[in-house]
């Protein structure tokens, strides 16, 4: 939120007066301040933030340690605001993870002397802020690099399941029986031979066991999984969709289809629209008779469809998109990878510390 000259010296004021804090920082900043030492408070300052559950973080130019104003002259420039100060957004999301910078930069009078305020946001959820890939984080006075304790703080960090929450106007007549029905057969299947126990359970106390309903109740994932089309309406404006479409070598669109919940009941229907020709190719020198194989695997297509669906982020309201081209199948969701960046992700021996819809996997 862009506040007013008169708000900012309001809220430095009601600042300056509050015991020390971790996520509040001040430097004179008289004439210069190095950008790296900028890029690692921002992190710091970030991070802190985070594990303190607050909105932002403050770094302030123009006022001492002792929190007495005294000015600063840094990146000032003619006239009521500099543009200098405002490239710093740019310079700073360049070195950051997710490109993070600041919310807001704030250039003001206070007590007759110039102050600039930087307003940091929180690090993101289960992420830490790092500057030039590292971590930074506060020490009473000093500025260090995030120590372990807090690093699996961040990492360890929960929020609500969506997929889990129960959709209260819903009931177990808003599921779809033949996705009711595919659901209880498949999940028979994989585990009557070791847990013989499961074949006699009825349909109702199958869908607790795997998760889909709580005491009862219908959740947000069965709604996705195994409820009727029209039953999104109980998803409080969320609508899942998967879409497939297909593009010409020109890239211009050929067709499209929509897919609506039951997604269990879509996922092959979604393969029957994919163009997926047979081939033949010789693996043998010794032998006349090609192998015959198809483009895609199948199982392939499955595993990549089923993780679009258990992992999309369904509170951004997107789509789910399959597109598909004549060299290659794409497959899209909603939300940010968990955590962090892909390259971390493919490390030997990675685990995400979280899902972000755990009860909605659907392997």
């Amino acid at each position: 939120m862009i506040r007013s000259e008169s708000e900012m010296r309001q809220l430095t004021k009601k600042i300056l007066a509050n015991a020390e804090t971790e996520i509040v920082e001040y430097k004179e900043a008289k004439r210069k301040f190095g950008l790296d030492d900028l890029g690692k408070y921002f992190s710091a300052l970030s991070n802190e933030a985070n594990l303190r559950s607050a909105e932002c973080g403050w770094l302030f130019f123009g006022i001492t340690d002792n929190r007495q104003v005294c000015g600063t002259s840094y990146r000032q420039e003619q006239g009521p605001h500099s543009a200098g100060l405002q490239k710093l957004k740019h310079e700073i999301s360049q070195k950051t993870n997710g490109g993070m910078t600041f919310e807001e930069i704030y250039e003001y009078q206070l007590d007759g002397h110039r102050v600039v305020a930087f307003q940091i946001p929180a690090g993101t959820f289960a992420t830490p802020t790092t500057w030039q890939g590292v971590p930074w984080s506060r020490e009473n006075e000093s500025l260090v690099q995030m120590p372990k304790f807090k690093l699996e703080a961040i990492y360890g960090q929960s929020r609500p399941d969506w997929s889990r929450q129960i959709a209260y106007e819903a009931g177990l007549s808003d599921l779809d029986d033949e996705a009711v029905d595919f659901a209880y057969r498949k999940f028979v299947d994989k585990f009557a031979e070791t847990q013989p126990a499961i074949a006699s359970l009825s349909r109702d106390d199958l869908l607790g066991k795997m998760g889909l309903t709580i005491h009862g109740r219908v959740t947000n994932s069965a709604l996705v999984l195994l409820g009727k089309p029209e039953s999104v309406v109980f998803l409080g404006g969320i609508e899942p969709r998967i879409t497939w479409t297909l593009y010409s070598s020109r890239g211009d669109t050929v067709a499209y289809e929509h897919f609506e919940p039951p997604f269990i009941l879509q996922v092959d229907k979604v393969l029957g629209k994919i163009r997926n020709e047979k081939y033949r190719f010789f693996d043998k020198d010794t032998t006349l008779f090609p192998t015959e194989a198809r483009r895609y695997t199948p199982e392939v297509i499955r595993e990549l469809l089923h993780n679009a669906i258990a992992h999309q982020d369904y509170r951004l309201s997107g789509k789910i998109n399959v597109l598909e081209y004549e060299e290659k199948l794409v497959f899209k969701n909603e939300g940010s990878f968990i955590p962090g960046s892909i390259e971390q992700a493919i490390q030997s021996g990675y685990k995400p510390p979280y899902y972000r819809n755990p009860s909605s996997r659907t392997q």
